[in-house]
């Protein structure tokens, strides 16, 4: 019979400890006003895809199991700039310039329970991204502004109260 008890007192731990676990709900807000997130629809969805599952990844990454956070991506520009004069063919390239820096516009609010620990809106921007160690694959699209928004997330979860 104790031991009976012992093994529901850890079922319920190990339910209480799943059921705690950390969230990043992403949410686009008015997307088709976005100032730069791609040419193609293919490209469009699959930029605004790709930032979605980086944002939930990176609340895996680093928030505490205890605490949630809401995005609303407000706009987007993307590193560089598609250069007509440029394109050849069906092919699409991007021209990256120190001066087509990344920028993404975003509106958070990082809770615990029903506490708010911080919140906020503000353009999350890299203007050193071609200057910077990048360890995301260069075949990734999203790979700066992977970067600049990994280092914003970690930026605002340090100084956490």
């Amino acid at each position: 019979m104790r031991s009976l008890k012992g093994l529901f007192l850890l079922i319920f731990a190990l339910c209480a400890a799943a059921a705690a676990r950390s969230e990043v709900s992403v949410s686009l807000i008015s997307p088709e006003k976005y100032q730069d997130v791609g040419i193609h629809q293919r490209d469009i969805d699959r930029t605004l895809r790709g930032l979605e599952q980086h944002l939930r990844q990176m609340g895996k990454k680093y928030l505490p199991a205890t605490q949630n956070m809401k995005v609303e991506i407000l706009d987007v520009d993307l590193a560089g700039r598609y250069e007509s004069f440029r394109l050849r063919r069906t092919d699409d390239v991007r021209v990256l310039k120190a001066e087509d820096w990344p920028r993404v516009k975003l509106r958070y609010t990082l809770t615990e329970g029903d506490k708010v620990l911080r919140q906020g809106e503000e353009w999350v921007s890299d203007i050193n991204y071609l200057e910077r160690v990048n360890t995301y694959p260069q075949s990734d699209p999203l790979r700066y502004e992977k970067l600049m928004l990994e280092e914003w997330f970690r930026s605002n979860l340090k100084n956490q109260p």
